[in-house]
């Protein structure tokens, strides 16, 4: 057997009447006998697409199957009559996944149709005569075991085509039986005469001229002339104003620097002169009066600075000052008294004014050993803030030495937040 390619069912179907059509006739068979030289076509409703065409050689033509969709299924044909079906094994692998469709090509222009007038059909020739129709082929026996192929002899001359004998009447289809083994090839039979071409058929009256067509698209445009001669030359235009000044250049590269000139010799150092003798000693002053004794001091007393940077975190809070700022602990900001005092002395400024005010307070510490937490100096509390950027205060406290202080702020901005830094001094006397 023999593949074809997959086809469409409805292109099938035609395929199948067909050689229903031109198979072992029977006495029911319609004929369709075309004219010398002509064929058999099935077309469209409009009669311009050819859906099937036979032609006088007996080739079969199917125009739209090279365009026809992918199908799942193979159709073959009996090499000896040209029966179809379907195939009963087809070699190779299995089917792979149909691919996507490539996209479809431009359509292309259609041209222009002609005006002319379609001639008159010509006369049909005249039928050529049937030859006779040979005896019907006997009945196939049962397909014997497959011997070894032979040798294929050398091929016959053609020998003479017998006449047609009539059709015998179509006997009835057996039962299909079992598929016996192929066997041997058979010698190839000689291929009979050509039969005699029938008459040829008187030729139509040739059709009226059609009208003419219309006019056909321009021309392409023919090759560009030659350059004229060059016209006089006009008379110089007035000088026009004088552009702006451009931008000054880039400065250029600094040369490299000179050579270092040589260092001169060093001098050669003078000698170290010779110590003089020692002098005697003179003789000793007389004692002079002693001085009135001063009064006596009021006691002894110290001070202490303090400052908070802008950038300072703190603030925002309870905070004790320190010597580098603020922080939240208390032993952090005390500070040791040198000598005794009894008046305490708070000055604070700001340098900028805050979004809120700031309170600071003195504390106190008894020493020997030191007792935090310590105890407010309520007299020494002073109020910093916005329209209030200084205050100083004074108050009585009897401090000895060993004792210490601090001084506590409380406020509710940081000192970052309006970039305001505090200086504080606490004095003692």
């Amino acid at each position: 057997m023999t593949r074809l390619p997959m086809i469409r069912r409805s292109t099938l179907f035609v395929a199948v009447a067909l050689a229903c059509a031109s198979g072992v006739a029977g006495a029911d068979d319609v004929k369709v006998t075309p004219p010398a030289g002509g064929g058999f076509s099935v077309t469209d409703s409009g009669g311009g697409v050819v859906r099937l065409r036979v032609d006088e050689n007996g080739q079969v033509l199917i125009p739209s199957l090279p365009a026809a969709l992918q199908q799942q299924s193979f159709v073959c044909f009996d090499a000896s009559t040209g029966l179809l079906g379907t195939c009963g094994s087809v070699p190779g692998g299995t089917t792979g996944a149909t691919g996507p469709a490539g996209p479809a090509g431009p359509a292309g222009p259609i041209g222009p149709t002609g005006a002319g007038a379609t001639g008159p059909t010509g006369a049909t020739g005249a039928t050529g005569a049937t030859g006779a129709t040979g005896p019907t082929t006997g009945v196939t026996g049962p397909t014997g075991p497959a011997g070894p192929t032979g040798a294929t002899g050398p091929q016959g001359a053609v020998g003479a085509t017998g006449a047609t004998g009539s059709a015998g009447l179509a006997g009835a289809t057996g039962a299909t039986g079992a598929t016996g083994a192929i066997g041997a090839t058979g010698a190839t039979g000689d291929t009979g005469a050509i039969g005699p071409a029938g008459a040829t058929g008187a030729t139509g009256t040739t059709g009226a001229d059609g009208a003419v067509g219309p006019a056909g698209p321009a021309g392409v445009a023919g090759p560009a002339g030659a350059v004229g001669p060059a016209g006089p030359q006009g008379s110089a235009g007035p000088i026009g104003p004088a552009g702006p000044a451009g931008p000054q250049g880039p400065v250029g590269a600094a040369g490299p620097a000179g050579p270092i000139g040589p260092v001169g010799p060093a001098g050669i150092p003078g000698t170290v002169g010779a110590a003089g003798p020692a002098g005697p000693a003179g003789p000793a002053g007389p004692a002079g009066p002693a001085g009135p004794t001063g009064p006596a001091g009021a006691g002894g007393g110290f001070f202490a600075n303090f400052r908070v940077g802008s950038t300072n975190t703190s603030g925002n809070g309870t905070f004790y000052l320190t010597g580098s700022g603020a922080g939240t602990s208390e032993e952090g900001g005390v500070t040791m008294v040198p000598s005794a005092c009894s008046t305490l002395a708070l000055h604070a400024s700001l340098s900028n004014d805050p979004s809120a005010p700031y309170t600071l307070t003195v504390m106190r510490y008894n020493g020997s050993p030191l007792t935090i937490p310590g105890t407010a100096v309520a007299a020494t509390s002073c109020v910093v803030g916005p329209g209030a950027r200084t205050c100083n205060t004074s108050a009585s406290a009897s401090l000895a030495a060993g004792d210490a202080i601090a001084v506590r702020l409380v406020g509710t901005v940081a000192f970052n937040t309006g970039a305001t830094t505090l200086a504080t001094v606490v004095s003692c006397q």
